[in-house]
């Protein structure tokens, strides 16, 4: 009983240490508690590519097209590209070590089945440096006049737009897509069948008996079987690309209705 008020008198110490601690956490150096929530004051480039995508959406609309699709692809691959011409100072399909929109669509998302098309900008904006400039600038550009051409055509399915503003640079990047399905995995055939196994998942707009595969250019055309619960899963799909031997090297090609749009190789 007699050790009760030290131990109190301990903790209440221990709680004044760590209640200093936090508020001089809180502080800034000059030791000017903060007031309010820090305001980002430049302009946002994720509201920007929104905006963007928003008119291209309003086109398609307006041209009596479907919706554009949500490809996780053509999203990042814009993305991934506008900051790096924006870091990097560069306005060209190539980055500096020469990988193309095909090179990053390898890199980044090998499963994407379909065709691609990319359009850049980079420019150094005038003062006011602000969104609405920005985006003023952005749709005053002859590269975004040809790409609300090229959005009205029916052959593209899915695009992605990326802006992003490094060090005093603009850069805008956007890439159409026409999307037919996703490899998600390539895998030896299940016990019993020989060769190798495609398994993925096709878009939304495309029919799984559209799709078909073969290995290597001398191989059979083998078309795509949906998978055995529609229900569930109803733009799932396999291909099995039979083979005997070590296929290592090798390379699978996915079509929709004959037109190549996945080349992989088998490892």
């Amino acid at each position: 009983m007699s050790a009760l008020p030290g131990l109190l008198i301990a903790a209440g110490l221990l709680g004044a240490i760590v209640w200093f601690a936090f508020q001089v956490a809180r502080r800034p150096v000059d030791g000017a508690a903060p007031q309010r929530r820090p305001v980002w004051l430049g302009p946002d480039a994720v509201t920007m590519a929104a905006a963007l995508g928003a008119e291209l959406a309003t086109l398609r609309e307006e041209a009596g097209l479907a919706a554009l699709l949500d490809s996780p692809a053509t999203a990042e691959l814009a993305a991934h590209h506008a900051f790096d011409m924006a870091t990097r100072g560069y306005c060209i399909e190539e980055d500096p070590e020469g990988v193309d929109l095909g090179g990053r669509r390898h890199r980044l998302h090998p499963g994407y089945v379909g065709r691609l098309w990319e359009l850049d900008l980079l420019f150094e904006p005038d003062a006011p440096y602000t969104e609405d400039s920005l985006l003023s600038a952005l749709r005053r550009a002859p590269a975004w006049a040809e790409a609300c051409d090229r959005v009205t055509s029916a052959e593209w399915n899915a695009a992605g737009v990326g802006v992003a503003v490094e060090q005093g640079r603009c850069a805008l990047c956007i890439v159409l897509g026409a999307w037919w399905a996703t490899v998600d995995q390539v895998r030896l055939g299940e016990a019993g069948v020989g060769g190798w196994q495609l398994d993925g998942q096709a878009a939304p707009d495309c029919p799984v008996e559209d799709l078909s595969g073969r290995l290597t250019e001398r191989g059979d055309i083998v078309s795509a079987v949906p998978h055995d619960n529609p229900v569930m899963h109803p733009h799932a799909f396999s291909i099995v690309l039979p083979f005997e031997g070590d296929a290592s090297g090798l390379t699978a090609t996915v079509f929709r209705r004959g037109e190549p749009g996945l080349v992989r190789v088998l490892r």
